[in-house]
């Protein structure tokens, strides 16, 4: 039995190397695993050359089954050790219908990357909700209705919207000649709220409105700590990006606006306020609510 396993392994042996050419193109690929192979053939020659013809010199029956077990042994030994080689250096295949994306965590799965929240677009003045809310704030005639909808006109990226402020309209123009007065309410309760007054005496010139304005900011520690004024054109008070109906008003050097509508027609003006952050981004930290004199 012995003897035909032993004939079995050198007929593979040798098939080996029949078609060791085809081996050859395949691992020449990498150098590596065609050494490897390389130096696997060399022993199988050896095997078939030399102990193949020591064992065929054997007489004896029982000497020559010990050769052929001992010759089987390195023949498997040599053909495991070179599928192996095969084995652990293997291409690795890339093909372009493969799917790359990364295996799903399962719900339990805990990760070590650091949690990262999505950034969330930014409001976008001229999006049709926006002008929605606005046309509803503007017909509201309830102040605790008008000041709910004053937080769903908030403006998340004013610093951005700043860059396209355009000259007020004829219409707006209106609203903020003559003077005003009221306060600045703070979201944050612990803080003290603002006093605010403008006075705008001004012309429309067809184009835009020209004249004298002032708007001042005080409370009762400092009392008047903001002062913003100017003569010839009105650029304080402008208007935003788009057909928004909103009037947005400087204050506090630059670092503070007002976004400001008319409330029916009651001469009053509601609106968000905004304070310069330090990283220069601009947070609604309150309302304004003012009315005129």
């Amino acid at each position: 039995m012995k003897k035909y396993l032993f004939v079995f392994a050198l007929g593979a042996a040798l098939s080996f190397l029949v078609t060791e050419h085809f081996v050859r193109s395949e691992l020449n690929k990498q150098s590596e695993i065609f050494q490897k192979a390389e130096s696997v053939n060399n022993k199988i020659k050896l095997l078939s050359e030399t102990e193949y013809q020591e064992y065929l010199n054997l007489k004896d029956s029982e000497e020559k089954y010990k050769k052929a077990d001992e010759l089987l042994g390195k023949v498997m030994v040599l053909f495991l050790a070179d599928l192996g080689s095969r084995l652990a250096n293997k291409p690795v295949s890339i093909d372009s219908n493969t799917d790359t994306q990364p295996p799903q965590q399962s719900a339990n799965t805990v990760s070590s990357e650091p949690f990262q929240t999505q950034a969330q677009p930014a409001v976008s003045v001229s999006a049709p909700n926006f002008k929605l809310k606005e046309q509803q704030l503007l017909s509201s005639k309830d102040e605790k209705e008008a000041m709910r909808l004053l937080a769903e006109v908030e403006i998340k990226d004013l610093e951005k919207q700043l860059s396209g402020t355009q000259t007020i309209t004829y219409k707006q123009q209106n609203l903020v000649q003559g003077s005003y007065a009221g306060w600045v309410v703070f979201d944050d309760k612990s803080k003290e709220r603002w006093q605010v007054e403008w006075t705008v005496d001004a012309r429309w010139d067809g184009k835009k409105l020209s004249g004298s304005y002032v708007v001042i900011l005080s409370d009762s520690r400092r009392g008047p700590f903001s002062r913003t004024n100017g003569n010839g054109e009105v650029k304080a008070f402008m208007t935003l990006p788009g057909d928004s109906n909103a009037v947005l008003v400087e204050s506090h050097g630059g670092d503070g606006f007002m976004q400001i509508y008319p409330f029916a027609d009651t001469g009053k003006v509601f609106g968000n306020y905004y304070l310069m952050q330090k990283d220069r981004s601009f947070k609604k930290v309150g309302v304004v609510i003012l009315e005129k004199k």
